[in-house]
C-alpha cells in the first residue's frame, strides 16, 4: 500500500508539473499572439490612414509586414478579425502585386546639376539636358551617351514616328530633326512676337505648344500680355488657339505640357519663381480643374519647413492617370484622371529634389536639382481595402 501510495504521489507530482510547463507555455504563446495582434491592428490601421500619402515602397513594406504577421499567428489558429472584416492573404498579395513604382531598375548622374529635359523615346534610351549644358544627349538606362545633339532647347518630344520636335525659346521658333540628322524650322515667321515652351505630341498625332509673348515679364502679367497652349500640325499651321482670359487670367508661366489620353490638356504652371499649380483643360480649352498640391509639412533633412507646391514637369500613364514632380517636396504627385490626389508615387526616401519626368510603357524615368537619373519600373495605380 505505501508502494502505491509513493508512485500516485509521484504520479500526482508529475501531472502537476506537466501542467505548469503546459500553461506557463500556453500564457506565454498568448502574450505573444497578443503582442503580434496589437502589431497588425497598428499596422492596418496606419495603412488604412496614411497609404494615400506612403510612397509605393513604403506601403509594399508595410503590407509585407501584415503577411508575416497573419502567417505568424495563423500557426496557432489565432482569430484575425478587425473592425472591418477578415484580414486575407490575398489581398495582401494582390495589393503588393499590382504595386505603382515596384522597382529602381537603374540610375546614373548626368553632370552635376540640374535635369530640365528627359524624353524616353525607347525601352532603354531617352534625351537628357542639364542646366548650363550647351547641347542635349541621347543616353541609356546605364548613363551612356549614345549620341550628342548640339542643341540648346527648351523642351522636346519624340513622335510615334520616330521624328523630334523641340522648342527654342532664344530664337523664338520650333525646330523638327528628322531620323537622318537634318534639323529645319517649323513656325511661321509671322508669329515671332511668341515664345514657344513646353512641347508634346497630340492625341491627334499633331503637336501641342505653350506659348507666351516676348514683351512682357514671366510673372508679371499685363492687360495686353499673350498666354496660350496651341495645336499646331507638325509643319506649323495652328488649328486651334487657347488663350488666356484678360480679366482672369489663367497661365503665368506654362513651362510643360502634355496631353492626356481622354484628351485633357495638363499644363504645368508656374505661379511664381517658388510655386506653381497643374492646369488641366478639355480639349477644346475649357478649364477642368486645378491642382495646387498637398499641405506638406516637409520633415526631410534636407529641408525643413512647410512648403508650397513647385510643380516642373508632369506625364500621364495609360489609366490617364497623372504624374507631376514637385521638386521643393521630394515628391511625384499622382492624380486621378480629373486631377483628384491619389498619392505620392516617390517621396524622398526614393529621390530628392525631382524635376523632370518621362514615362515610356512600363518605364519611368526621373531626374532630378543635383544631376541624378533614375528609371523604375512602373505599373497602373491600384488601392487596398481592409
Amino acid at each position: 500500500m505505501i508502494r502505491l501510495a509513493n508512485i500516485r504521489k509521484s504520479f500526482q507530482q508529475k501531472l502537476r508539473e506537466n501542467y505548469n510547463d503546459t500553461q506557463e507555455q500556453a500564457n506565454l504563446v498568448m502574450h505573444v499572439l497578443k503582442r503580434k495582434r496589437t502589431q497588425l491592428v497598428d499596422t492596418v490601421e496606419l495603412i488604412e490612414k496614411n497609404n494615400r500619402a506612403m510612397s509605393d515602397y513604403s506601403l509594399i513594406d508595410n503590407c509585407r509586414e501584415l503577411k508575416k504577421l497573419l502567417s505568424e499567428i495563423k500557426k496557432y489558429e489565432y482569430p484575425t478579425e478587425y473592425k472591418r472584416g477578415k484580414i486575407y492573404d490575398d489581398l495582401l498579395e494582390n495589393s503588393e502585386n499590382v504595386s505603382l513604382v515596384s522597382k529602381e531598375i537603374d540610375s546614373f548622374q548626368y553632370k552635376d546639376n540640374a535635369i530640365l529635359i528627359l524624353e524616353a523615346f525607347g525601352e532603354d534610351d531617352s534625351y537628357v539636358q542639364s542646366f548650363f549644358s550647351k547641347s542635349t544627349c541621347q543616353v541609356n538606362k546605364k548613363g551612356v551617351t549614345k549620341k550628342k545633339l548640339k542643341l540648346k532647347i527648351f523642351d522636346i518630344c519624340v513622335l510615334d514616328n520616330g521624328e523630334v520636335y523641340f522648342t527654342d525659346d532664344r530664337n523664338l521658333n520650333i525646330f523638327r530633326f528628322s531620323k537622318t540628322g537634318s534639323v529645319s524650322e517649323v513656325l511661321d515667321s509671322d508669329i515671332e512676337y511668341m515664345k514657344p515652351l513646353g512641347i508634346c505630341q497630340s492625341v491627334d498625332g499633331g503637336l501641342l505648344v505653350t506659348m507666351m509673348d516676348t514683351e512682357s515679364k514671366f510673372y508679371h502679367l499685363m492687360n495686353w500680355s499673350f498666354r496660350s497652349v496651341e495645336h499646331l500640325t507638325l509643319t506649323g499651321d495652328i488649328e486651334n488657339l487657347h488663350l488666356n482670359s484678360k480679366d482672369k487670367p489663367l497661365l503665368i508661366y506654362p513651362r510643360r505640357v502634355t496631353q492626356n489620353g481622354n484628351g485633357d490638356i495638363c499644363i504645368v504652371n508656374w505661379r511664381n519663381s517658388s510655386e506653381g499649380d497643374l492646369v488641366i483643360l478639355t480639349s477644346s480649352g475649357i478649364l477642368k480643374s486645378v491642382y495646387r498640391g498637398q499641405n506638406i509639412v516637409n520633415n526631410s533633412p534636407f529641408q525643413n519647413s512647410s512648403v508650397v507646391f513647385d510643380p516642373y514637369d508632369v506625364v500621364c500613364d495609360s489609366l490617364c492617370n497623372i504624374l507631376v514632380t514637385d521638386a521643393r517636396n521630394h515628391k511625384i504627385h499622382l492624380l486621378d484622371p480629373a486631377g483628384k490626389f491619389l498619392k505620392f508615387c516617390l517621396t524622398e526616401k526614393e529621390m530628392i529634389f525631382p524635376t523632370s519626368l518621362s514615362l515610356y510603357k512600363s518605364t519611368l524615368w526621373a531626374g532630378n536639382t543635383r544631376g541624378q537619373v533614375k528609371v523604375f519600373q512602373y505599373s497602373h495605380a491600384f488601392s487596398i481595402k481592409i
